[in-house]
């Protein structure tokens, strides 16, 4: 049996058989280098009701996208003393919506050798971006190895002009070299 090869025509060309660009959720496309393309992990403060995305960032073009956990962060910091010392703070706000926030926070007693860890929860209400109603703060699963009691965390929340800030601050100990380590989440549903 023989075969016939026909060749196809159309009117547009036919797609390469390497693709040339990736297009993200966010960002222009992403065009590979020596057919190869970049994918990299990362977590975003960005809200996203999804959970989840894709961005391309400058410079463009690319070629590197991003695979992004979004609404969370992490932040560290070191204290060397019990004042109140800032590991987060972030503008997450509309004017009016209604936030929930968690995560925890993990500290190491690099001094003493010593640990404790923090879960947290909170819900708030932003009135025309000035007022903001605490529904509920909670502190849940607080764990220490004896000789760090004193350690603590505070989660709050407040109003700027550009939205609402969520800050988280830490207290370590006197004489002590503290590193701490926060994992924020967060849902925001605004009124429109």
């Amino acid at each position: 049996m023989s075969q016939i090869w026909v060749p196809i025509s159309s009117s547009t060309p036919l797609p390469p058989e390497i693709p040339t660009e990736f297009t993200p959720d966010e960002g222009d496309p992403a065009v590979p280098t020596s057919n190869n393309l970049n994918l990299l992990a990362q977590d975003t403060i960005e809200n996203d009701d999804n959970g989840i995305r894709t961005a391309v960032y400058a410079p463009t073009p690319s070629d590197t996208i991003y695979v992004e956990l979004t609404n969370r962060t992490t932040r560290t910091v070191t204290t060397t003393d019990n004042s109140p010392t800032v590991i987060f703070q972030e503008t997450v706000g509309a004017d009016q919506a209604v936030i929930n926030v968690w995560g925890s926070v993990q500290a190491y007693n690099v001094t003493l050798d010593l640990a404790s860890t923090f879960e947290f929860a909170g819900a708030y209400r932003v009135i025309n971006g000035t007022n903001i109603v605490e529904l509920a703060v909670e502190y849940s699963n607080e764990f220490y190895d004896s000789g760090m009691e004193d350690t603590d965390i505070i989660l709050s929340c407040s109003a700027l002009t550009t939205g609402t800030d969520i800050i988280i601050t830490v207290y370590g100990l006197n004489g002590s070299s503290i590193k701490w380590n926060c994992l924020f989440q967060y849902r925001i549903l605004p009124k429109v």
